[in-house]
């Protein structure tokens, strides 16, 4: 009997995730729509929405009747209660720390947009003024979730920052540090990790295998591999950017090592060679998006250093994405970033490095894609992630209000 027991509690909270889950992509719909697209029965729709609605997880629209209704009751509207809870959800890097307090139906509040001084931070201090930030803004309700997507390895477990080149220190603790603080539970990600997610979800999961490359600041990957976020057994792994593409002579990558595809294909790396700069130089200012558009723009007028810097990039990238399919079978890659405008001058030269060094299959009809917009895709992702936590929290373990 006790097995029956969990079972049916174990079905019941499934249950109340799916509602939730539909809630959170359709916005407001009644209970019929409502079974009609979670495939539940009237009477399971009917004992789900009323337990949330008396936990306050959803509510009634303030306009809760449908007025093309010709006939018959008219149907009550339902959608998730905004002030349910509310989360906090952005992204560290090199352009500073930028996050959203997001409420529970997922409505923007308010952003805090501060530039770091990085190189300079550890993971104490780093915490301690995340919470001063957020603190300041006076929230009425106290952030239930925190998602930061940061640049670097991150642990398994979203509690650790295991490298970074952002900070001084691995950043072990930050999350923990953080969540002591806030009294929230905190998670910290694989920014390109992040991307893929926003994507994903983009798309409505039409891939269910592709890759998110980045091409910033530094060189990502974040992978879905058969409708499934990939990590490593311990950490975010993917670490497309620091394969080592040139081990003799290799120019000096940010991370310390010489000869990684970061070294080749990054915006700094790309600025370097098109400066004509030593391979050994490292710029301490940021590299601008319209330093990376100008070089673009030169490389399609001539075939000077700019555009020699472009396709070096593109055959570093071609060695490691063909690394990366020597583990896994070929799929579609979008190109994310200011450093993905430039595919089209390099994307013959991507191809060429992929056939040329993946050992298995020379002809890779691989298809190609570019998107710029690298910042909103972390963020949608760590939004995504949180609110999903959420949802899961309020399915199985009901968050009292």
């Amino acid at each position: 009997m006790k097995t029956n027991l969990y079972l049916s509690d174990d079905v019941r909270k499934q249950n109340r995730l799916r509602v939730l889950s539909q809630f959170r992509k359709v916005g407001q719909v009644s209970r019929t729509e409502l079974g009609k697209q979670t495939e539940l029965s009237p009477g399971t729709v009917t004992n789900v929405t009323t337990g949330l609605l008396s936990e306050n997880v959803i509510q009634a629209a303030d306009n809760d009747v449908n007025s093309t209704q010709s006939h018959g009751r008219p149907r009550v509207q339902l959608g998730l209660n905004p002030n349910y809870g509310c989360v906090i959800a952005g992204s560290l890097n090199f352009n500073g720390l930028k996050l959203d307090v997001i409420d529970y139906s997922g409505r923007k509040i308010v952003r805090i947009d501060e530039p770091i001084k990085f190189g300079k931070s550890d993971a104490k201090n780093l915490g301690k003024k995340i919470y001063s930030l957020v603190e300041g803004l006076a929230l009425a309700r106290k952030p239930d979730i925190y998602v930061i997507g940061v640049q670097g390895l991150t642990s398994n477990d979203g509690q650790d920052i295991l490298w970074s080149p952002i900070l001084d220190d691995a950043g072990n603790g930050f999350a923990s540090i953080l969540s002591e603080l806030s009294n929230a539970k905190v998670i910290v990600a694989n920014d390109c990790a992040m991307i893929a997610q926003s994507l994903s979800k983009a798309s409505n999961e039409e891939h269910p295998s592709f890759a998110a490359v980045l091409m910033s600041y530094g060189i990502g990957i974040g992978l879905y591999i058969d409708g499934q976020p990939f990590h490593g057994i311990r950490s975010s792994a993917s670490e497309l950017g620091h394969i080592p593409y040139r081990r003799e002579d290799g120019a000096l990558c940010r991370c310390g090592k010489h000869g990684c595809v970061e070294a080749y294909a990054s915006d700094y790396a790309i600025w370097r060679m098109a400066n004509e700069k030593g391979s050994s130089f490292l710029p301490e200012f940021e590299i601008k998006a319209s330093d990376i558009s100008d070089i673009v723009a030169k490389a399609r007028l001539d075939d000077g250093p700019e555009r020699r810097a472009i396709k070096q990039a593109g055959r570093a990238l071609g060695y490691g994405l063909a690394t990366m399919f020597s583990f896994f079978d070929p799929f579609p890659v979008t190109f994310v970033g200011r450093g993905a405008q430039a595919l089209d001058l390099m994307e013959d030269d991507i191809r060429h490095s992929l056939s040329e060094n993946f050992r298995f299959q020379k002809d890779i009809n691989v298809p190609f894609s570019q998107d710029l917009d690298a910042q909103q895709h972390i963020e949608n992702g760590c939004a995504i992630v949180a609110l999903e936590l959420m949802d899961q929290s309020a399915a199985f373990e009901v968050i009292k209000v």
